[in-house]
């Protein structure tokens, strides 16, 4: 076990101690009232015993002092990350922003299993750009031979081992582009995830045509899943007593022109081997916020100031003011967001729980919606159950609720418990799960024995666990949900007291090169007058976004304009110089000096006297950077409009929708025209579904036309929002060919289909479907 080098000739469990008495005053706990600070405390000896008793005091300590150094030099961290939101100590240690006892739901052996010896995970999230001075900082406290980074396998995913064949065999780009324009999406823990080149080569007849003009493109399949090689892992840093290179080889990797020392252990490798491992990550959303609060003269910590009750800050989640909001602007969790409307911060933590498959598949969110607004009444079993899941509109979202459901009501020990919450984490299936049904039915029985709650009888109790089984498979972990909660709170306190700060960091982050365009086109079943694409990508989505808050997107101006983009007066935003196609940090940078050391007029032209500026170098920026909408905010609005124009000469339906206007409440049966490109496709199988949702094969028999297997859910955009426009299994075949030819972001596509009456979703059932370009 890696030791915290002595201080004053302290003991470790005396620093640790003593570091609490000084959170304990920093965190204001001595301004409770008297049974506050009696609960706070019974639960920090309780922490501290465990902590103490299994020897983690020291990395508790190691984890602490480098958090407690980024916080001093205002580098940016996050909130928590995981379980260890859940710890009082971590909150008292200044390793985490979370105090846990404003969130009862917040499970403390969640973080720390008390039946095992092994380390908890303390994962950390930290400003990009200045991760490396943290570990910079561990270096000089422990010893250059005493820290490493943690080194990690590069597999060949699907792109690229395509396009490094296609370079090896000089296969044309634009011919592998038809290949992975159609590449089917599968998440690493589906069983063909390292299959994908094979299936879509066989699925679509575009892709098996360029194999067979080149043939070589084949080898791809060969590579795809393997490892490509051996880098530095973005996040892990090993950390022992001795010098690591008397208990494991090194290597050293050149990155960004900085000679890394790396080691190939993982988690397991380190605790056999007595090393530390600790993770930072770097989180861009938290970039982003921490230059919002530079922007406005404030240190990183400011956002730990920011209060959790904030009128105009729930106000913009309960209209669903999302883009730019971090993990609120996915398709899922809009959609969620806009049926929840939520009242206060931890509804918005519930949303990020809700807004994923399980829940959305099975009738949670439905539910949690419509008994949240009194359209239906919730199903009341027992006062036990009620009093777990309450806060959660009586659905059971949370791991911590099923733990706590196991240990209340089946009266598990901990050491029955912690196994419940290994068949969870690790997926292991509804079998493993009902291995443990008789043990909760045995507790279950003595529940009144136990507590002041009445019996249970048989059938309450297997319809209890009928539910835990269910949700096991995809209930998420609360304290994860709370902290991210923290972030997607902060950035929405932004842009609501802050827009202009928010839009420039913002723009900054979603900084794209977007002139030019161009992509591979699609076949189209009828014609339109249009004359060009529609190209989008998340800069034109937040410069829309912008607009539709009042503000003015300034042009470019040699004199006004820096590096990125900037605010400017109360409503207007002025673009970069790093911004331009062709031009990248170095060369903005040259400019900016240039200008800078300019006392007269200064015109386009002149910038011939930058190093490496050209003629033809300054006429792509004279053309981009004086064009009418260089970044093509309107281009999205006239090509639907031009398309609108012809839909009466082609005799197809008239858009009666735009996304917004969709509703997400339940009422009749609605028929939705609409128009728009579509910005994510993913393609559906029941069985692989089901196997990734319950860890069970799902039996053929079972379904209604088991070969009607696939089905594909989109996401489609017309500039006033996001639409869920799905294609069920009894209609994708008809719609397959012409679904895989759709130029994603581009190509304008005409929708015609019905919101159901029982759908609190904004989504469209399609029953036609149209791809309208050039």
């Amino acid at each position: 076990m890696v030791r915290y080098p002595s201080q004053n000739g302290h003991t470790s469990t005396e620093t640790f101690r003593e570091w609490l008495k000084e959170g304990w005053a920093v965190r204001g706990c001595n301004r409770l009232s008297a049974s506050e600070r009696r609960r706070y405390s019974e639960r920090l000896k309780y922490e501290m015993s465990i902590i103490e008793e299994k020897d983690f005091v020291d990395y508790f300590l190691i984890v602490s002092d480098a958090v407690r150094f980024a916080k001093r030099k205002d580098i940016g961290v996050g909130p928590a990350r995981g379980s260890a939101a859940a710890s009082l100590v971590c909150w008292l240690l200044r390793i985490t922003e979370v105090n846990p006892m404003l969130f009862p739901h917040l499970v403390f052996e969640r973080f720390i299993d008390i039946t095992r010896m092994d380390l908890p995970d303390i994962d950390l999230d930290f400003e990009s750009a200045r991760r490396s001075e943290i570990v910079d900082y561990l270096v000089t406290r422990y010893g250059r031979e005493c820290v490493s980074q943690i080194g990690t396998f590069q597999t060949f995913k699907s792109r690229l081992a395509l396009d490094d064949v296609a370079r090896v065999h000089r296969i044309p780009k634009y011919e592998v582009e038809q290949i992975k324009d159609l590449l089917l999406e599968r998440s690493s823990g589906d069983l063909r995830a390292s299959a994908t080149i094979e299936d879509t080569i066989a699925q679509f007849e575009a892709a098996a045509g360029v194999v067979e003009r080149h043939p070589k493109i084949m080898d791809a399949t060969e590579l795809e899943g393997n490892v490509k090689g051996f880098g530095v892992h973005a996040a892990g840093v090993a950390i022992s007593n001795e010098p690591i290179t008397g208990i494991t080889a090194i290597l050293e990797r050149e990155v960004k022109k900085r000679l890394i020392q790396v080691v190939a252990i993982d988690k397991y490798d380190a605790e056999y081997l007595g090393v530390l491992k600790i993770d930072l990550l770097g989180l861009s959303a938290l970039d982003a916020l921490v230059q919002m609060c530079r922007m406005i003269g404030k240190p990183a910590s400011f956002l730990y100031e920011i209060p959790i009750e904030d009128d105009l800050t729930i106000r913009g989640f309960k209209e669903n003011d999302v883009v730019g909001i971090f993990q609120f602007e996915g398709r899922a969790c809009r959609m969620v967001n806009g049926s929840v409307r939520p009242d206060d911060f931890n509804e918005v933590c519930h949303v990020t729980a809700l807004a994923r498959p399980g829940p959305l598949h099975n009738g949670a969110v439905a539910d949690y919606v419509d008994i949240k607004r009194g359209e239906k009444q919730p199903h009341l079993r027992h006062p036990a159950l009620e009093h777990i899941t309450g806060f959660t509109q009586f659905q059971i979202v949370y791991q911590e609720q099923i733990l706590q459901i196991v240990r209340e009501i089946g009266a598990f020990d901990w050491t029955h418990a912690a196994y419940i919450r290994k068949i969870i984490s690790r997926k292991l299936g509804d079998q493993e799960f009902n291995r443990q049904w008789e043990r909760f039915w045995e507790g279950a029985k003595t529940i009144h024995e136990r507590t002041d709650f009445p019996p249970i009888d048989f059938d309450l109790a297997k319809s209890i666990w009928g539910d835990l089984t269910t949700s096991g498979s995809y209930a998420f972990n609360a304290a994860h949900s709370v902290s991210y909660g923290y972030i997607a709170w902060w950035t929405m306190w932004f842009k609501q007291h802050h827009p202009g700060v928010f839009y420039a960091a913002m723009l900054h982050r979603a900084d794209q090169k977007t002139a030019g365009g161009g992509g591979a086109g699609g076949a189209s079943n009828t014609k339109a007058s249009v004359t060009s694409k529609a190209k989008l990508d998340g800069q034109v989505i937040m410069l829309r976004d912008a607009i539709k808050h009042r503000f003015r997107i300034l042009p470019y101006d040699l004199r006004a304009s820096d590096m990125t983009w900037k605010r400017e007066g109360r409503r207007g935003l002025r673009p970069g110089f790093d911004q331009i196609e062709g031009v990248g940090p170095s060369m903005a940078g040259k400019i900016i000096d240039w200008r800078d050391s300019k006392t007269g007029e200064i015109d386009w032209p002149d910038l011939i006297q930058v190093k490496g500026i050209g003629p033809k170098t300054i006429d792509k920026l004279v053309g981009f950077a004086t064009a009418a909408d260089p970044f093509g905010i309107e281009k999205l609005d006239k090509m639907i409009e031009s398309v609108k124009a012809d839909l009466p000469r082609l005799n197809l339906p008239v858009p009666n929708h735009t996304a917004v206007e969709v509703p997400y409440e339940r009422g009749e049966d609605t028929e939705i025209v609409w128009l728009g490109v579509v910005v994510h496709r993913n393609l559906r199988d029941i069985f692989e579904v089901n196997r990734a949702r319950t860890g069970e094969e799902l039996d053929p028999s079972t379904v209604k036309h088991p070969e009607l297997n696939e089905w594909m859910l989109m996401a489609g955009y017309d500039g006033t929002d996001l639409l869920s426009i799905r294609i069920t299994r009894w209609k994708y075949p008809k719609f397959k060919k012409l679904l895989w030819k759709i130029s994603l972001n581009e190509d304008i596509v005409l929708v015609r289909g019905v919101k159901p009456s029982w759908r609190a979703a904004r989504e469209v059932y399609v029953s036609d479907i149209w791809v309208l370009q050039p």
